[in-house]
């Protein structure tokens, strides 16, 4: 994980003072962190162009990115927006607000990668960028957002620096920015202050997301998702007891793993640039090979890699309930335990990558476009983290399961039942949260957007849980925060 970038522009002295909280929030912080945001990413697309249109040192800009060469710079990927990088971003803002004048340093005490996941996001990298600008006359938000982002960039490509870079990060696909005003006092004067945040990160997509979640309902609740699926579940249960028993019993839930999402990512790019579908990549490495390259020390590991039409899939979203149905049909009509992966006992972290492509060697009939997936499992020596996550839904099918697409946000409350300690954490768009969590009874709140609250009680153990909250459409009849939550399916 990369490490935060912090900027003060002293404008008066701050020593000695008290720095309060003021605007947060308003149509004027929404579109100068909308602003942030562009100008970001237009000095994404133009580094040396930015450098010198902020009076910046083109030269500096190239030592930054390691290219020294003399040609042109190539443009740096657009950052998308992100919800959850945005609650990252206010959160922090919130606590420099409230700090930035006596410490720089955050006084919580989680970690970046912890605070990134508590607001929905699930990171393979994650970094911070940080501006703090006092002044004793106003400044309009404009103007300040110029001076903030110079400032931070004219840090970030200082040829003394030695931290990883935050906003020219190549390595970084999404962005959440927060700006708020303060007020800083200095013994009987009063100055005003502003403040900045950038989340970075880089993570999975929701179809990839989503796939995992499928996953790990089927190995939860897998004779419930076959019924779903048109298989009857009675003629899967005359194979050998230990499949019986999964059948019957599930499994624990597969963890993301940033290494095995890592590698699944690469050989899925590897297979859309090359156009070909296997497990042994275009170099010869078979996917063992690749997932000791990403630092997985294996020792169970599979794989599948699938192939859909764009026909058949429109958009590579809509891919991740595709692929689960045929990975998993494919699964219970086989039963053969050296081909499972979904119902594998053995495996316990999993990493997927969705990616799409036009490729004339696996078009179909209806066209080149198609969307490729790898999914890596795996196991390592250890017992591993436990961990108490879940997957808040809105079940508008109503089939008792959750379904590609249904993930909804919510603020969950994640209470130790044998005290009194109590976390909240957050869903992302695809319903996903986790935290580690010791032995013991949790009781969980999920809060909805439209203010219903849904339940779970549930035991920690030796295994990780995951839960799967489903909220049922409000209808007329039933008025929000009466009803509307599906069975539990575990």
């Amino acid at each position: 994980m990369k490490r935060l970038v912090m900027t003060i522009i002293v404008i008066v002295a701050l020593v000695g003072g008290a720095c309060l909280p003021a605007h947060t929030e308003g149509d004027s912080f929404a579109d100068a962190q909308s602003m942030m945001t562009n100008t970001i990413n237009w000095a994404r697309a133009n580094p040396e162009t930015a450098a010198v249109a902020l009076g910046l040192d083109p030269a500096a800009v190239r030592h930054a990115l390691g290219d020294e060469a003399g040609g042109p710079i190539e443009p740096l990927n657009i950052l998308a927006t992100c919800p959850e990088l945005d609650r990252v971003a206010a959160e922090r803002r919130d606590a420099v607000l409230k700090e930035c004048c006596e410490s720089r340093a955050s006084t919580d005490e989680r970690s970046m990668e912890r605070r990134f996941s508590d607001a929905g996001y699930v990171a393979v990298r994650a970094g911070e960028s940080i501006g703090v600008v006092a002044f004793v006359n106003f400044i309009e938000l404009a103007e300040a957002v110029k001076i903030l982002f110079t400032e931070m960039l004219r840090k970030e490509i200082d040829p003394e620096r030695t931290e990883p870079l935050a906003l020219f990060n190549e390595q970084y696909r999404h962005i959440g920015v927060a700006l708020g005003s303060g007020t800083l006092t200095l013994g009987r004067q009063s100055y005003n202050v502003y403040v900045v945040v950038c989340a970075l990160g880089d993570g999975p997509a929701e179809p990839e997301m989503e796939l995992l979640n499928l996953v790990n309902q089927a190995r939860q609740s897998p004779s419930a998702v076959a019924t779903s699926l048109g298989i009857v579940t009675e003629d899967l249960l005359t194979v050998g007891p230990e499949l019986n028993d999964i059948l019957c019993n599930g499994l624990p839930p597969l963890a993301f793993d940033e290494r095995l999402f890592t590698a699944a990512r690469g050989h899925t790019a590897d297979m859309v640039e090359r156009c070909y579908l296997a497990h042994d990549s275009w170099d010869g490495r078979t996917f063992g090979d690749r997932l000791w390259d990403a630092g997985y020390v294996a020792t169970d590991a599979c794989e599948a890699v699938e192939k859909a039409c764009r026909c058949s899939c429109a958009e590579p979203g809509s891919g991740a309930g595709l692929f689960f149905r045929r990975l998993f049909i494919r699964e219970v009509n086989t039963l053969t335990p050296q081909d499972m992966i979904i119902l594998n006992p053995d495996v316990r972290d999993a990493g997927i990558s969705i990616g799409a492509g036009t490729c004339p060697e696996l078009g179909c009939i209806c066209g080149d476009d198609v969307v490729l997936m790898t999914l890596d499992a795996g196991a390592e020596e250890g017992a591993g983290e436990t961990v108490l996550g879940g997957v808040v839904y809105g079940d508008e099918n109503e089939n008792g399961l959750y379904d590609a697409g249904e993930g909804v946000e919510a603020a969950v409350a994640v209470r130790n039942m044998a005290g009194t300690d109590e976390v909240t954490v957050y869903a992302g768009r695809t319903g996903y949260f986790s935290l580690p969590c010791g032995p013991g009874m949790y009781r969980l709140s999920a809060l909805l957007e439209d203010g219903r609250v849904l339940t779970r009680d549930v035991a920690i153990e030796a295994d990780s849980v995951l839960l799967f909250i489903g909220a049922l459409p409000v209808r007329d009849d039933d008025p929000v925060g009466t009803g509307g939550t599906t069975p539990e399916n575990a």
